[in-house]
């Protein structure tokens, strides 16, 4: 935190401001019959009024008010913030002021202050800590800032009739130049793109201003000057014209330009724009989609499967594919470790200990007896001889579910029943007992 030396004073509000403030923080009295209290002697604000009695609480904890001021000059623009305090003890108010943020832009600079123990640091502070912002619950003055923006300030060459606020102000002024140049065209779409700072509906924002300068505005004058035009049209247009393929209108509201860039090199653009225009998914599920034809090795050059009629549905039919594939590998590979698990089958007492066949069975132990065994982890596990899963079953009932098994590193790690919660019967507990030692021997 820098503490500022040789700074230049804050332009200074007018009494009425002031007045203003202390209008808006209302004041309490308490009375009954015979006597009345007074928190304050302010006449132009509210008074809340309460009944007194032997049980009145006199005392309020402290309120905190914030309030903003836009001033204006020939020379400079000031966003300043001004803080209040009230506390009420025995009835009796205290108001505490003091100037909090100041934003102040000057000489194609702009600068941010608070002050703090009576001097001025770099830098804004929050109204209420980590969670707010320095404007959080402020109230603004309605003051003549906006007619002074227009009239007086650096300001002044920009067409400023639109809607503004203070959080505007940083924008119009770091952007004024490029701001009037569109102006002057007409490109007043892009103008409250910029100024708002807008975001697509994929959250990336409307203008890249890194791309815009008096070079750039020049350049593009042409395009500009269409009313409706957006800065990711003119990105896309560039693109596209660099790679000598034509622009089909409607392709900017689905797709941006980074994203039509990053389009693998085997996808026709031409043919792209056509098709995409038309769906409704994103172009991340149709890149998903995409990249799981690439792994089941399919025709790429098949405009049929590149782009589908019905993406969604292909999109659909493709998940389904690479899952049985990944299954079926998972299932050979299982194959193999499954031989040397047998070992481990063994008959104790009335209970059989049962190596599944194939990984299903274990997802269809999981569903019978509702605990978690058939999840991916579980299987992933079993199917790569991390873990085990052994189903100990009746004698009489070999095919129904009963209590399973998870076997590691020498050990029972756990034993479940139905819902993860069934009590494991002692002559269970006695055979698993059996079976640990049989299978080591």
């Amino acid at each position: 935190m820098t503490k500022q030396s040789n700074f230049l004073k804050p332009l200074k509000p007018s009494k009425k401001f002031f007045d203003w403030c202390t209008s808006q923080i209302p004041t309490y009295e308490w009375k009954n019959k015979e006597k009345t209290i007074l928190a304050s002697q302010r006449k132009n604000c509210q008074i809340i009024s309460k009944r007194l009695t032997i049980n009145s609480q006199l005392n309020i904890p402290t309120k905190f008010y914030s309030f903003g001021i836009i001033l204006v000059s020939t020379k400079r623009i000031e966003i300043q913030t001004h803080c209040y305090w009230q506390i009420i003890k025995n009835g009796v108010e205290i108001l505490e002021y003091e100037q909090a943020n100041l934003e102040r832009f000057i000489k194609n600079n702009h600068f941010t202050y608070h002050y703090q123990n009576k001097n001025w640091y770099e830098g804004l502070v929050s109204n209420y800590g980590y969670m707010s912002g320095a404007y959080t619950n402020t109230v603004f003055y309605k003051n003549n800032w906006k007619e002074r923006l227009a009239s007086i300030s650096e300001l002044k060459y920009l067409d400023l009739s639109m809607r503004i606020s203070h959080f505007d102000i940083e924008r119009l002024y770091k952007y004024r130049n490029e701001l009037e140049y569109l102006q002057k065209i007409n490109a007043e779409k892009m103008v409250r793109h910029i100024v708002y700072q807008t975001h697509t509906t994929s959250g990336q924002r409307e203008v890249d201003m890194r791309f815009i300068n008096r070079k750039w505005l020049k350049r593009h004058k042409k395009q500009l000057s269409q009313a409706d035009i957006t800065f990711n049209q003119i990105m896309i247009e560039d693109y596209l014209s660099s790679k000598k393929i034509s622009f089909i209108k409607g392709i900017e509201n689905r797709i941006s330009y980074k994203e039509l860039k990053s389009l693998p090199q085997f996808i026709n653009i031409t043919r792209f724009q056509k098709w995409f225009i038309n769906q409704t998914q994103s172009l991340k599920y149709y890149l998903d989609y995409v990249h799981m034809l690439e792994e089941l090795n399919l025709n790429l050059s098949d405009e049929q499967v590149l782009f589908p009629k019905e993406l969604e549905k292909a999109h659909d039919n493709a998940v389904a594919t690479l899952n049985k594939l990944k299954r079926e590998l998972k299932e050979k590979e299982y194959a193999q470790h499954q031989k040397e698990l047998e070992k481990m089958e063994k008959e104790i007492d009335d209970l059989l200990f049962i190596v599944p066949k194939k990984l299903e069975e274990i997802v269809h132990e999981g569903s019978e007896l509702h605990h978690c065994v058939g999840s991916s982890y579980y299987l992933n596990q079993h199917a790569k001889g991390e873990t085990t899963i052994i189903f100990v079953r009746r004698k009489k009932n070999p095919k129904t579910p009963y209590f399973t098994l998870e076997y590691k590193r020498g050990k029972v790690v756990q034993t479940q029943g139905k819902y993860n919660r069934e009590a494991i019967p002692s002559h269970v507990e006695q055979a698993i007992e059996k079976w640990k030692q049989t299978i080591k021997n």
